[in-house]
């Protein structure tokens, strides 16, 4: 019986092999979007969203009665877009006799394999902030399409990135997606303590907190300006083309308590732009969930008065605490994963509230940030909104 190979055109003598699974449960601009991010796709069929298949047909030949080896070549029939033509075998010497050849490889030796994904229907949700620092949900009713890596969870016993997984944290997954052909890191949280309920307000919580982190980190730059600083590092938090997602089938249940190996644990999840990395980006923490930020360079001190102007940008309502990003080429910064303190205690679990904003206070040592943007002059006395206000207000810089 003939077998089948497909591969993916790119240019002559550029074909991608191409496995038919990708296809399963995957709509065409799903897949053409899954071909571009890898790479295998020419600039016509980028240009035309269009995608060209080689599909070649292995036909062994017949093996005589008397045992030989059969040949070493094969006729292979090439079906394309062109017009079909057929490979004959040349004339050849004598094959040589057949070498047993093991398919084992090391670890470290084989090929990287390409991921697979599962497709799943959903409906995002995304959060916007007003400019008095009102945050409110923004749902959004269309039906998308979402793939995540398949089989991700083999690799959660371990920390580092590997197949679909990406890593995780006390409380969340990451895992690889695709949306729009995009990259995305998938989260989720860690079943052990947490619930569907728990995991759908986690999530939210944290989109909600980056986007308000995003609104104090625009004031921040805007008050750099009034007070005339330049030569800040670029700094953003990982907000832009960032949803929560609602699947609108939710997953099944494991098939084996102890053997869970689905692509989603949970019917709500929070995607983020996949973030660079390699030599030339690195991640570091400023500080902690109660650790008041110290650094040193250009980038620490900025990152420690952005934490010392979110405090006095909301009147003493609000600090953002365990501040982490990527540092990238060119002195920028993107932020990620944020946690607050609050008046309010209204954040998230992690929110230990006024008394926190209190000894960032006491313990934060103004650098020469703070002191440009002249932030070492303002006194903020948490008690200063009252309760019946549940968002923080913002000074402005006009």
């Amino acid at each position: 019986m003939s077998s089948v190979q497909f591969g993916v055109f790119k240019a002559p003598g550029n074909i991608s092999e191409f496995d038919p699974e990708y296809v399963v449960n995957t709509s065409v601009g799903a897949l053409h979007g899954l071909l571009k991010s890898k790479n295998l796709l020419s600039q016509k069929d980028i240009k035309e969203k269009s995608i060209t298949f080689r599909i070649v047909l292995i036909e062994p030949p017949a093996v005589s009665d008397d045992n030989e080896d059969p040949p070493s070549e094969i006729n292979l029939v090439r079906r394309s877009k062109r017009k079909s033509t057929v490979h004959k075998p040349s004339a050849v010497a004598s094959p040589p006799a057949k070498r047993y050849r093991s398919m084992f490889r090391p670890q470290n030796m084989s090929a990287t394999r390409p991921l697979q994904y599962d497709s799943y229907k959903f409906k995002r949700v995304t959060f916007k902030v007003y400019e008095d620092g009102d945050t409110i949900k923004v749902p959004c009713e269309v039906i998308e399409t979402i793939l995540v890596a398949r089989d991700w969870q083999r690799y959660t016993h371990g920390f580092n990135a590997r197949g679909g997984f990406i890593g995780k944290g006390w409380s969340k997954f990451a895992f690889r997606g695709l949306f729009n052909g995009s990259n995305y890191a998938i989260l989720q949280s860690i079943p052990s303590g947490s619930s569907e309920d728990l995991n759908s307000k986690d999530l939210s919580d944290e989109l909600a907190l980056m986007t308000l982190g995003q609104y104090f980190l625009d004031s921040f730059y805007k008050r750099a300006a009034c007070y005339k600083v330049k030569g800040l590092p670029h700094m953003r938090w990982n907000v832009n083309d960032a949803f929560v997602g609602w699947l609108e089938t939710p997953p099944l249940p494991p098939k084996e308590p102890d053997d869970d190996n689905r692509s989603f644990i949970y019917s709500t999840f929070l995607a983020t732009p996949l973030l660079p990395s390699g030599p030339s980006y690195t991640e570091m923490k400023f500080s902690g969930n109660t650790e008041v930020g110290n650094n040193s360079g250009a980038i620490g001190h900025a990152v420690d008065a952005y934490a010392h102007h979110t405090v006095v940008d909301s009147l003493g309502t609000v600090l953002f605490a365990d501040l982490q990003g990527i540092i990238g080429p060119g002195t920028t910064v993107v932020l990620f994963d944020p946690q607050a303190h609050t008046k309010k205690r209204c954040t998230g679990h992690w929110d230990k509230g006024p008394e926190q904003i209190s000894e960032f206070l006491r313990v934060h040592k103004c650098n020469n940030i703070c002191r440009a943007m002249d932030l070492h002059t303002e006194i903020v006395n948490p008690e200063f909104i009252s309760d019946s206000r549940d968002h923080p207000l913002r000074i402005g810089f006009e």
